[in-house]
């Protein structure tokens, strides 16, 4: 069984270990080859695991002889399960991939690796190298003589077989510049089930894929050394980096499976193990925006318009200011503000993105609680060209209306006026004249059909009436935000059984992430789609979520991402148990307080 099937196996494994798990370490060092010349290049491998607990450090080897030449880091697995009253069974994964240049003839000794997790330690083997040849200084790195004439680039290493190549659009962006990655297969022979092993790994990057669901790229053809390759895309991202400084876009691996011609339904051919490819890291230097930098700002071209709903209004009412914008850079950070004035009032706004991601909609309801002529001002945000490393002013126009009007104040209490009835009912003068010593005192009887107490009696049951079908009405017209939140969860899960039912994993896995995603808007506050790993976890710290609960759901989605693109989740068992999983934290997104 190919390490395709490998998530689906482990989670599998955790939830039949006892509760009471044991913690348990292991830590690996492995090398391509333990034979060359100065000059030449060494891939080394330091995988390290921790099951039952969480890995509290990774103590790396010196590399005493060799200079670095390319590295990358991946954390295949991290998992948590949660049942009953019964602890957490956690395994955790990192693997970090080396391309070793040697600097001098020798023997050298690699290792051990350290790791430490739950409170224990574990040391990994030592591997032996041999280096022969003389001592060289600032050799090139011995992969670019294997990589193929053509295609130009870094990010391969040839394979008369397969191999796969890691396209950088730009290997120098500035801080917050999008740059685009395509990792794409070259294989010679046709093959069978192609599945993505180990995904891009890029620390230091905000990534956005761009391969549409449900669509595959076309496959092309392209001869290199004399030899015909079927070229597959394997994975197109959106890179932007979030620091300056050297970051490393991490090499993928696929497994090809064995070929299933028509020999095979004679018991010729389709046999033997699948093939394994892997990549080669491509480093990418970020740079730093010129000082001093204004804030907000987007990398590329960028529009910014702005109207009103109105420009007259009594005081008192409120006005909603829209501002639209638009451009090629990354919106989806982009905050814009209203300069504050005294008379008015400025809620926050509204955000809205595009579906295309071009374009962020800001709505804000202004109240004018005194009269006059304002202008609303302040839209406004910058602009970098990458080419002239020159910063541009984007202004929206200023916004003009008019509140008319005083502010509304108490209607004061005019004083009664004596009835003519009463006027006649008024003595002229007080008199004693006829006082008695006995009285019979008739008071003015009125029907009770006349008075105020019997109408609103009479009324009272039809008017309810009318207003609870009025208001139920109302309720099934508008739901309230927390009714379409649910009712537009359960259209995803309802996706999800219908992709579960097709054979279609992309689209399942891409359902059950957007229905947690939905699930989350309410108690943040804000549209989570947006936001990176370690932000969504402040956040739903701040929601007052649980720690290991938090863990969990970031672990589901790295899940379904990973699950997404990779056969491991194909499967009708696999499907099944991600759908609870996430109908579980989906319960418990829903008990977190609002963020505040």
């Amino acid at each position: 069984m190919t390490r395709v099937c490998f998530i689906g196996c482990f989670a599998a494994s955790l939830l039949a270990t006892p509760a009471v798990a044991q913690v348990q370490l292991s830590a690996t060092l492995q090398v391509d080859r333990t034979q060359l010349q100065t000059g030449e290049v060494v891939r080394l491998v330091a995988r390290g695991q921790v099951d039952g607990a969480s890995m509290d450090d990774f103590q790396l080897p010196d590399f005493d002889g060799f200079v670095v030449r390319s590295r990358s880091v991946q954390r295949p697995v991290q998992i948590q399960f949660g049942y009953g009253n019964q602890r957490m069974v956690q395994s955790s994964t990192t693997v970090h991939t080396y391309l070793l240049e040697a600097q001098r003839p020798g023997s050298f000794t690699l290792g051990p690796l350290t790791i430490k997790g739950g409170g224990q330690e574990a040391q990994s083997n030592t591997v032996q190298v041999q280096v022969g040849g003389a001592a060289v200084v600032g050799a090139a790195p011995a992969v670019a003589a294997s990589a193929p004439a053509d295609p130009d680039g870094d990010g391969y290493e040839y394979n008369d077989r397969a191999f796969l190549r890691t396209v950088v659009s730009d290997t120098e962006p500035y801080v917050g510049q999008k740059t685009e990655v395509q990792v794409l297969l070259y294989i010679a022979e046709r093959g069978g089930d192609i599945s993505l092993v180990q995904d891009v790994e890029a620390e230091g990057f905000w990534i956005e894929d761009l391969h549409t669901p449900g669509s595959r790229p076309p496959v092309r053809r392209q001869r290199i050394r004399g030899r015909s390759f079927q070229v597959h895309e394997i994975r197109r991202l959106a890179l932007y980096p979030l620091r300056a400084g050297e970051l490393t876009v991490g090499a993928a691996q696929v497994s090809i499976g064995p070929s299933r011609g028509l020999a095979s339904l004679f018991g010729g051919g389709g046999g033997g193990p699948a093939f394994q490819p892997a990549g080669v890291p491509v480093t990418v230097t970020s740079r730093a925006l010129p000082e001093p930098a204004p804030s907000p700002v987007i990398i590329g071209e960028g529009t910014l318009t702005a109207s009103l709903d109105r420009t007259q209004v009594r005081t008192g009412d409120a006005i909603t200011v829209s501002a639209v914008a638009a451009g090629s850079g990354r919106l989806s950070e982009l905050r814009l503000t209203l300069t504050a004035q005294t008379g008015l009032r400025i809620l926050e706004p509204q955000v809205t993105d595009g579906p295309d991601g071009r374009s962020r909609t800001f709505e804000w309801i202004v109240v004018a609680e005194a009269p006059g002529t304002y202008e609303l001002e302040g839209l406004r945000f910058h602009t970098f060209d990458p080419v002239s490393a020159r910063y541009t002013a984007v202004n929206a126009p200023a916004l003009r209306f008019e509140a008319a009007g005083n502010a509304q104040t108490p209607t004061p209490v005019q004083p009664s006026t004596p009835s003519p009835s009463a006027e006649r009912e008024r003595p002229a003068e007080l008199s004693l004249e006829g006082l008695r010593g006995s009285s019979e005192l008739r008071r003015e009887h009125r029907a009770l059909s006349s008075t105020l107490p019997f109408w609103g009696g009479a009324a009272a049951p039809p008017l309810l009436f009318l207003l609870l079908v009025f208001g139920r009405r109302l309720r099934e017209r508008e739901p309230s935000a927390a009714a379409q939140s649910r009712s537009q969860r359960k259209q995803r899960l309802q996706a999800a059984l219908s992709a579960k039912q097709a054979g279609d994993a992309r689209t399942f896995y891409a359902a059950l992430d957007a229905a947690l995603l939905e699930a989350l808007d309410a108690p943040l506050g804000e549209r989570s789609a947006g936001m990176t790993k370690n932000e969504l976890r402040d956040a739903l710290k701040a929601c007052a979520m649980a720690d290991a609960d938090v863990d969990a759901l970031l672990a589901e989605r790295e899940a379904n991402d990973f699950a997404r693109f990779s056969s491991a989740g194909a499967g009708a068992n696999e499907m099944d148990a991600a759908l609870e999983r996430t109908r579980a934290l989906l319960s418990k997104v829903d008990k977190l307080e609002a963020r505040p």
